[in-house]
């Protein structure tokens, strides 16, 4: 860890404004929907790692979830068998059958 730390300072050292730039990028790209997950989960990670020592779940709700919101935000809208096709300028009510 010490010298991830060191990494960082230095990286940190040689370009402050670039450094500053890469972190805003990352941060914006981050997503809401994993901010969103992490408040939220946090006192379920807790409570099954420190209390119920099962780990198996703690890396469910940690890593296998986030593969999963990554997922449906990434189909999210682009339809699922029986909601029918829309054509364009057709309203939800108008949609012709899959």
């Amino acid at each position: 860890m010490t010298e991830l730390n060191a990494k960082y300072l230095a990286l940190r050292e040689k370009d402050a404004r670039l450094f500053g730039d890469a972190n805003r990028t990352l941060g914006d790209l981050r997503g809401r929907h994993v901010f969103d997950k992490d408040n939220l989960l946090s006192a379920a990670i807790s409570y099954y790692n420190f209390q119920k020592g099962e780990k198996e779940i703690v890396r469910f709700l940690s890593l296998d979830i986030v593969n999963l919101i990554d997922i449906a935000v990434k189909n999210y809208g682009r339809g699922s068998a029986g909601r029918g096709r829309r054509t364009k300028g057709q309203t939800p009510h108008e949609r012709e059958p899959a």
